[in-house]
Parts: structure tokens; sequence; C-alpha cells
């Protein structure tokens, strides 16, 4: 089968047109512009567009991104445990907070903007 030659085509064969007008209205009227699209703006356009969960899945297989991929949204929240089990120290001592909480105690973790707020279970 040929490549589609438009963002509406290439959702229509992922069977997620009911898309094609919202990601218009967002901007990715240009399937270049969409399948150069980062991993950050591809999890923005996603949300904005209140896609589902399973037609994301589909979203990445037609855009040849795999999804757990280095950078993508859904194994950064792999990667801090992965790095705890390889001993590494947790991703949120980039931020000077993680040394003063053992990981076990940590019951959340919340990111807001640019601010980051853990609560343990000795709260």
């Amino acid at each position: 089968m040929d490549e589609p030659t438009s963002v509406a085509e290439l959702l229509q064969r992922a069977e997620l047109v009911q898309y094609a007008e919202a990601f218009e209205e967002q901007g990715y009227d240009s399937l270049q512009q969409l399948r150069d699209i980062t991993e950050a703006d591809l999890a923005d356009l996603v949300r904005d567009v209140n896609m589902k969960k399973g037609h994301v899945k589909r979203l990445h297989a037609a855009l040849g991104k795999s999804e757990g991929a280095p950078g993508n949204a859904s194994s950064a929240s792999a990667e801090p445990a992965a790095a705890a089990r390889a001993g590494a120290p947790p991703a949120a001592d980039t931020f000077g907070i993680a040394s003063a909480v053992k990981p076990e105690q940590v019951v959340a973790v919340e990111l807001v903007e640019l601010d980051c707020a853990i609560q343990t279970d000795d709260d």
C-alpha cells in the first residue's frame, strides 16, 4: 500500500478518522509536521483532542513511533523504577528532593508545572 499523502488519509488508514477535524483545529494539517512531532507535542495533542488510550497506540503505529522508545511519554514513567533496580539515584535527585526521602516511603509524586511535591507515608 502507498504511503498516505495527508493527515486525514493517515488517520483514516489507522481507523482514527474521527480525529481529523480536531487535528486540523490544533494546527496539524501537514503530514510532514505530524511525522516530525516531538513526543511531548504528541502527548499534548492527544490530550487536547481527547484521544482514547487505544487510539493513541494506533496513532503511534501509524506514525511509525513505538511507545516505550527512549523519550516517549510512556517510557518516562518506567525509567525511575528501572533506574532504582539498577542502583542509580532516582530521577527526582535531579531536583535535589529525593535525597531527603527513602524510595520506599514515597506514596505519590505530583508534578505541577515546574513545582514538585512528594507525599510520604510519614505525612
